[in-house]
């Protein structure tokens, strides 16, 4: 059964051989298009919106650079959960994401969100601090809460993900960034509540304090934008097939150097391997940051080179 196998393999590795398409039918079945340029309008479901711009000087590597608008009462505020003054604030905030996009088509990304924020909001009940308290079920045990002006200044640095599909110039962009938000708030209060809690002293208004604290931030959203100046790029396997096809006489003669025995199955193997280990190259090339259609045709040229080297000095006669 395995000679009969191998007979049927070296009957119609010819056809199989002529069969291969050209190099304008890779083209069209492996290239991908990425953006070097994008201008969007941002929208996150917790409370931020913004404007921004991003630039990709190869297809593995983006900067994304946004500002906005922080602002108040969001969708999640109206769930059942605890948030203080959380959504009371409105301001403003600057970010910079730097994108490892990865995947064949190079549309999906990992990054880093860094933000900062300046927010606030005048006359606003909360409890004291600036963190979310939970105090109990019995609410005569809470401590009061305080009439205030509250402003912040804040830092963020967060892991982030996200995806891009582009359809004729248009981006859509759906993202999440979740890590911690440092916070500096300075606060005035101007009244307080009573309370059943011992604990609260009441002073003399207006009074002020500070205080600073680690929060969770969460950012999950939609950018929607314009892509200019669109990039061509090919994945590996338009390059290892364009190799094939510029060394299958090549390997055409050494199947048939095999098929009447002038050669052994070692040798055979050996050729194998080396012919593998040049596929194997060119895939590493396409992983690398440098894989401007250049850079790969130069790799292209150089594995077609040492095959052809290999078999100069291993078969040639």
């Amino acid at each position: 059964m395995k000679n009969r196998c191998a007979f049927i393999f070296f009957a119609f590795f010819p056809l199989l051989i002529r069969a291969q398409p050209s190099e304008e039918k890779l083209k069209h079945r492996y290239q991908y298009t990425y953006y070097k340029y994008k201008f969007y309008g941002s929208f996150d479901f917790v409370r931020l919106a913004g404007v921004g711009f991003e630039y990709r000087n190869n297809p593995f590597f983006g900067i994304d650079c946004q500002v906005g608008y922080v602002y108040p009462n969001g969708l999640i505020s109206r769930g059942d959960f605890s948030a203080n003054d959380y959504f009371n604030m409105k301001g403003g905030f600057i970010s910079f994401t730097a994108k490892k996009y990865f995947g064949v088509r190079k549309h999906v990304y990992i990054g880093f969100y860094n933000a900062f924020h300046y927010y606030g909001y005048n006359k606003k009940w909360a409890f004291p601090g600036v963190d979310y308290p939970y105090y109990g079920d019995d609410s005569r045990y809470y401590p009061p809460k305080e009439l205030r002006d509250r402003r912040t200044f804040s830092f963020t640095l967060s892991p982030c993900i996200g995806g891009v599909i582009n359809i004729k110039g248009i981006s859509i962009e759906p993202y999440l960034a979740v890590g911690p938000e440092f916070t500096f708030s300075s606060l005035s209060v101007f009244e307080q509540q009573k309370s059943g809690n011992p604990a609260y002293a009441y002073t003399g208004f207006p009074y002020n304090y500070s205080a600073s604290t680690a929060q969770l931030n969460v950012v999950c959203g939609i950018k929607i934008g314009l892509c200019k100046k669109p990039t061509t790029i090919y994945s590996s396997r338009y390059y290892i097939k364009k190799v094939k096809i510029q060394i299958r006489d090549i390997h055409r003669d050494i199947i048939n150097l095999y098929r009447f025995k002038a050669i052994s199955a070692q040798q055979l193997d050996g050729y194998k391997r080396f012919e593998a280990n040049a596929f194997i190259n060119i895939k590493n090339y396409s992983r690398k940051s440098v894989n401007d259609t250049n850079y790969l045709n130069n790799a292209i040229i150089q594995s077609v080179q040492d095959i052809e080297n290999y078999y100069k000095t291993n078969f040639k006669r």
